[in-house]
């Protein structure tokens, strides 16, 4: 059973270009909880933080700072692995952790060894708050790729053909 959360701690912000900041967005806002950076957890206003954390997208500076915050407040926490790679950091977080959960099966998997307790979820497209799609539109076009990608040239020259053909249409980038 997840226990109740006092904030969301994450290392991802930016809900436009990163797939793990959207899903702590949406995460927290169904939880009516806020989402902080792991820095604001040092400042000892929060009890039970669930820290949604991807480690492969993070400085190594960083990884070893969030870390030490969490040994120096000695805060009880649970996490929420987006990917999970058996680091050192990785087996200390699993290690401190009241619950431990992994986004799909095959990474719960991979942390079974650690945590036989591990919680499996399932993660699936998380909507944007406030953004309203055409109830009708002619052409609808989904994509899935990196955020990273969304700037490429290929997604200029869609934009292009959308923009000048006289069809209205959506285009959903995952």
């Amino acid at each position: 059973m997840v226990t109740r959360f006092d904030c969301v701690i994450t290392y991802h912000h930016n809900i436009h270009t990163c797939g793990v900041a959207r899903f702590n967005r949406y995460l927290a806002d169904h939880l009516k909880i806020p989402m902080l950076s792991f820095t604001e957890l040092a400042n000892d206003t929060y009890n039970f933080p669930l820290i949604s954390i991807k480690e492969s997208e993070m400085l190594h500076e960083d990884v070893v700072e969030f870390y030490s915050i969490i040994e120096k407040t000695k805060v009880r926490y649970s996490v929420v692995f987006h990917s999970f790679s058996g680091t050192e950091t990785e087996i200390n977080f699993l290690n401190g952790a009241e619950e431990v959960m992994a986004l799909n099966a095959q990474m719960a998997s991979e942390i079974f060894p650690y945590r036989a307790d591990v919680l499996t979820g399932y993660t699936v497209a998380t909507p944007l708050p406030n953004i309203s799609i055409p109830n009708s539109y002619e052409i609808k076009m989904i994509t899935f790729g990196m955020a990273h990608k969304i700037q490429s040239s290929g997604y200029v020259k869609v934009a292009r053909l959308l923009n000048d053909s006289a069809r209205t249409s959506v285009l959903e980038i995952s």
